[in-house]
């Protein structure tokens, strides 16, 4: 039952005097269907969130525990830049949007964005100020907890956790431990994630992207940036006791080609601006021979791409003896005519099966012409210039392929329809939050998406 101000009249009665509650006053509503309001089932949340809160000692947490806390809360949701400061325009519309309209207002919580000292924003800085704890309750609401469940959560210790890092490199004698004391973080300029750059006293730098998320992700690398005189001097070393550069790869953790580049760079030495084309030519030769040696299954290609600049030397200024040593030019095979009719019946098929393979997956993808010649390996076959020749198929890729906005709306309705499935409630404000939409592209198709929440919920039926 929601609780209401007792009316009294002040000329009658004083402050320090004891007030006898008349039933007649009093204005209790049985009747009242309001336990299934929106705004009433939120009352009933935030008043069970403060009873719980009564029954924790105020010696079992601090104003920074809260904080970081907070601070992990926000890195699962992107509302974290890697300088740990919150993202606030963001946070402002995502919160907004998570409670009735008019809700804030009534409980004097509402925002002013443009205010550098409002509730939410000191809230989520380590100022010296204090914040009512209503109002933490309403953050913690917000965050998709309870008060059990939120002083469960691990307080924040960074997208790499905290220092020191173990050294991955297997050449060393303190591989795995954790002497890694350097750590760089940068930005992912395509998916904004966190990229770290560990660099150990060893000389090895080695890079993960994304954030670890447990404890064995600690032991990843995405990327090695440099290997160091320790791992270079063991490949060496490796290749002197006969040790294969695929063998001395597996030992390393390492792929042959790396090994392989590493023992050629070895042996080749800087070129002298002083030496005549002569001297070049002869010296260009035998590490051209060397290298063919150890490669044998290299062709013209992989020569060109491995060691150009000794390719391109040999080819421009001893253009006869490099054709007569280096492997002969492939031969061009004869192209048959295409049969259009056959490949447009055939393209046809291949993406009817592609296109519903991707509708029911777990993270969705924007369906594209580009995302659909990439997987079926026929990105050429359905440009523009060819596609056209293929009527069926030309007109299932218009019909298929999504705009930007088209894809928003579909994730956005898969999100829908997995809180549906699993008996959640469901709030505009988790849809835009997963969804990974920027604001003012999700105020256009808000609308859409509020219809296909009301009619899913009036067909609903759990049975």
């Amino acid at each position: 039952m929601k609780l209401k101000k007792y009316i009294k009249n002040p000329r009658l009665v004083s402050n320090c005097e004891y007030i006898r509650f008349d039933k007649r006053k009093l204005e209790i509503d049985l009747t009242s269907k309001t336990k299934h309001d929106e705004i009433a089932i939120l009352q009933i949340k935030l008043a069970k969130m403060a009873y719980q809160l009564l029954q924790i000692s105020i010696n079992n947490f601090s104003r920074e525990c809260i904080k970081l806390r907070y601070r992990t809360l926000f890195r699962e949701r992107n509302l974290l830049t890697l300088r740990n400061t919150v993202r606030l325009k963001k946070l402002y519309e995502a919160f907004e949007l998570k409670f009735p309209k008019g809700f804030l207002d009534t409980y004097e919580c509402s925002l002013d964005i443009n205010d550098s000292y409002n509730w939410l924003r000191i809230i989520t800085r380590n100022v010296n100020r204090h914040v009512h704890p209503f109002r933490h309750l309403l953050m913690i609401y917000f965050l998709n907890h309870d008060i059990e469940s939120f002083f469960l959560v691990t307080p924040d210790q960074g997208p790499y956790g905290l220092g020191p890092w173990p050294c991955l490199n297997k050449a060393s004698i303190h591989y795995k431990q954790n002497v890694v004391n350097e750590l760089r973080i940068k930005r992912d300029y395509y998916s904004k994630n966190p990229v770290g750059e560990f660099s150990c006293s060893c000389g090895y730098v080695y890079v993960r992207k994304g954030t670890d998320k447990m404890i064995d992700d600690r032991y990843r690398k995405s990327s090695v940036k440099e290997y160091g005189d320790i791992w270079r001097t063991q490949v060496k070393n490796l290749h002197k006791k006969g040790l294969s550069a695929k063998k001395i790869a597996e030992l390393l953790g390492e792929s042959p080609d790396t090994v392989r580049k590493y023992l050629l760079n070895g042996k080749k030495t800087k070129v002298n601006v002083s030496e005549t084309q002569e001297t070049l030519i002869e010296k260009y030769r035998m590490e051209l021979l060397e290298v063919m040696k150890q490669f044998p299954n290299y062709n013209r290609t992989d020569l060109l791409t491995e060691f150009s600049k000794v390719y391109r030397f040999l080819s421009k200024y001893d253009k006869e003896w490099f054709n007569a040593n280096v492997p002969a030019k492939r031969k061009m095979v004869q192209v048959q005519s295409v049969d259009w009719n056959k490949r447009d019946e055939e393209y046809y098929e291949k993406i009817k099966k592609l296109y519903d393979e991707l509708l029911v997956l777990d993270k969705p993808v924007r369906i594209t012409r580009s995302i659909i010649g990439k997987k079926l390996n026929i990105f050429r076959g359905i440009q523009k210039d060819r596609v056209s020749k293929m009527p069926n198929t030309e007109k299932l890729l218009n019909k298929i392929t999504e705009s930007v906005q088209e894809f928003q709306i579909r994730r956005c309705k898969k999100i829908i329809d997995l809180l549906l499935r699993d008996g959640k409630p469901i709030y505009i404000s988790q849809v835009f939050i997963k969804g990974g939409t920027r604001w003012e592209h999700f105020k256009e198709i808000r609308p859409e998406l509020e219809d296909y929440i009301n009619s899913k919920q009036l067909n609903y039926n759990p049975s």
